[in-house]
């Protein structure tokens, strides 16, 4: 590929040695050729880096051939601008450009306009662009941001419509969208004409656009054909890379090109009678290990909505299973703290809902389910990213209230109904774009809200080069009184089925059926019973308010109030939870009669890795004389030595 040295220097060093199918199709055609390009590839595929390292080229080469923006004292012109929906996927974007740049950072300047804005309260959002600044050459936005600024520098009193010097002709060369169908998806729609016609009213016609996303977006009918085309062009390259291991380029007057892709996801569906056999098998699994996270250390699991994910990680603190929640009323430098956590094997398990992200797939699989017309469709409403209520951590549990769709005991799929979709939208999307480093499986604890949905969950883990992942999806099997009656485990077996017989689930990877061992739920009945009445409501409720309280704590915009009012800091800090989850700290201890034998792999007649002739030999020690070894007891022996059986434990002499 013709990329400057400086990038493949970077690249060398970051270990990237073979680029991936996205990258390999993609690349060429924007520096080779000069086409616009629609991207279509899985999630962790290396859609980042498919469309940086083009923007990034064009920016050194602009900068070698001397057509850099001139010191005025304008607004500075800008050369690349990325618009992305989220405050987390602006972090990350921005994290991947400074690693891409580290051999060439004198030349080429990125600027985080959200970080900017949350960063300096108050400031005007044109003076960042305005000297003593330096000038900026890519700009990574979300489109309420960049509305905010365009509306700031067209207040300025000379000269008229500023906001056009920000895309000169001379220096404005790239316009990337990603993650487009969630913009479009979530009311950007109108902020995107706005800001895509500027930059071509100032830029002129030899802007390079991307359009980038996990999801399909290119149809032959439909209404996101319209967008796509509005917004990429008629004549830019359409690249999909599928999950089957095939990758097709339509561009128009050629014929298609085929390379190699990945399927890696091993996925499993496990039916449970009732919700709280979830937990048991979540028990199960997080604290023996067994099969299939026998050898998989990092786990994400995803619930219906916060409170949830509270409920999901005092259950597990019961078992000494350390968890870290990702709320959306979390400050984003605490959420991007948990996420780049889970990387650096600081958290092994991570708990979070992205109970926002069910309007935008639900669109797109009405038009390919005619059973399922009557998807949800995107929100329209006021822009939530531009709203800071998100960052103010004293009003996290009522904002997740109001952003919360109702959940039920059995943890449904949430359907939540026109007026809630329309009035609030959520900008946090876990699901969506952010890259989970090194994270080994993800666990829906509840089903997602269509295949769409589905995937882009999976798509957290086997991201990359990595080897592959492991993907757990728990439903509530309906009873045979609900089959005739309207009951939520119906339409989550209707839905599972749906999720099982789409092409694009079974083309990530083996769909099987996760067959667990009763005998060996059983067993720990009684403990995962005890962990369950420890986590009530109010238990609930303490533990987020304390992390309410400890982030007010450790805030840096409230430092300067905590200094001048040391008696509000000292009531936060001397503030304890009235009810707090009574923790049995007896539970961290499996007992060896109770602990599933590890197994390595699939296979036999227990799917969670016990076979029947594997289980434990209860009197592989004599329990009488000094311990030594009797040989194999019988079916009787076991029933009296087993204090589950026979109701009675002797204790032995060490």
């Amino acid at each position: 590929m013709p990329l400057d040295s400086r990038l493949q220097r970077a690249l060398v060093r970051l270990g990237f040695t073979t680029p991936s199918p996205i990258q390999s199709l993609a690349i060429p055609l924007a520096l080779v050729e000069g086409k616009d390009v629609v991207a279509n590839a899985r999630t962790g595929s290396g859609k980042t880096a498919a469309y940086l390292l083009p923007v990034l080229n064009k920016i050194l080469a602009a900068k070698g051939a001397g057509r850099g923006p001139p010191p005025t004292e304008e607004p500075h012109p800008i050369q690349a601008l990325v618009l992305v929906p989220t405050k987390e996927l602006a972090t990350q974007v921005l994290k991947a450009t400074l690693e891409l740049t580290q051999y060439c950072r004198s030349q080429v300047r990125a600027l985080n306009l959200v970080k900017e804005l949350d960063t300096n309260k108050g400031v005007e959002p044109s003076s960042l662009f305005l000297p003593p600044h330096p000038p900026s050459d890519l700009l990574i936005t979300t489109p309420s941001r960049l509305s905010t600024l365009l509306t700031s520098l067209d207040a300025l009193p000379t000269p008229p419509l500023a906001s056009r010097l920000l895309f000169q002709p001379s220096t404005f060369a790239s316009l990337v969208l990603d993650e487009c169908d969630l913009l479009v998806g979530y009311g950007y729609a109108e902020d995107l004409r706005r800001i895509i016609g500027t930059a071509l009213a100032g830029a002129g016609g030899g802007v390079q656009r991307w359009l980038v996303s996990a999801t399909a977006m290119a149809k032959e009918e439909g209404k996101e054909a319209d967008w796509v085309k509005e917004f990429a062009g008629d004549a830019a390259a359409v690249v999909t890379v599928k999950g089957d291991e095939r990758a097709a380029l339509a561009v128009p007057g050629e014929e298609g090109k085929v390379v190699p892709g990945t399927a890696k996801v091993v996925q499993y569906f496990a039916s449970c009678p009732t919700d709280a056999h979830k937990f048991h098998l979540l028990h199960l699994l997080l604290t023996t290990r067994c099969f299939p996270l026998t050898n998989h250390s990092r786990v994400l699991i995803f619930a219906a909505d916060p409170a949830r994910c509270y409920r999901v990680r005092l259950f597990l603190e019961q078992f000494a299973v350390r968890a870290a929640v990702v709320d959306e009323g979390m400050p984003l430098a605490s959420r991007m703290r948990v996420i780049e956590g889970v990387g650096q094997g600081v958290y092994g398990v991570v708990i979070t809902s992205d109970i926002g992200e069910g309007a935008g797939g639900e669109q797109e699989d009405a038009e390919l389910e005619e059973e399922d017309g009557d998807g949800e469709q995107g929100a329209e409403g006021e822009d939530g990213d531009s709203d800071d209520k998100d960052e103010t951590a004293a009003s996290a549990p009522a904002a997740s209230k109001k952003r919360s769709a109702p959940s039920t005991g059995s943890g449904p799929v949430a359907k939540r109904s026109k007026k809630a979709s329309t009035s609030s939208r959520s900008t946090f999307h876990p699901s969506r774009g952010l890259d989970f480093r090194r994270l080994d499986c993800v666990i829906n604890l509840d089903l997602p809200s269509s295949p769409s949905h589905y995937l882009h969950r999976i798509g957290r883990t086997a991201r990359g080069s990595s080897s592959g992942g492991v993907a757990i999806t728990m439903w509530t099997q309906p009873n045979p009184k609900a089959l005739l009656e309207r009951d939520e485990s119906v339409s989550q077996a209707r839905e599972v089925e749906r999720i099982k017989r789409d092409e694009r689930v079974q083309a990530r990877g083996s769909v099987e059926v996760l067959k667990v061992d009763q005998g060996v739920l059983e067993g720990f009945r009684y403990r995962v019973g005890d962990a369950l009445r420890a986590v009530t409501k109010v238990a609930v409720r303490e533990a987020r308010v304390k992390e309410v309280r400890r982030e007010m704590v450790e805030s840096e915009k409230l430092k300067a109030h905590f200094s001048s009012n040391p008696d509000d800091l000292k009531a936060l800090r001397s503030d304890r939870p009235l009810h707090p989850a009574r923790v049995h700290h007896h539970l961290k201890h499996i007992p060896s009669y109770l602990a599933p034998p590890k197994k390595q792999g699939g296979g036999g007649d227990s799917g969670n890795g016990v076979d029947e002739g594997q289980r434990t030999n209860w009197n592989t020690k004599s329990r009488r004389g000094n311990g030594k070894f009797k040989g194999p007891a019988s079916k009787a022996q076991k029933r009296r030595m087993d204090p589950l059986k026979s109701f009675a434990f002797k204790k032995t002499s060490a």
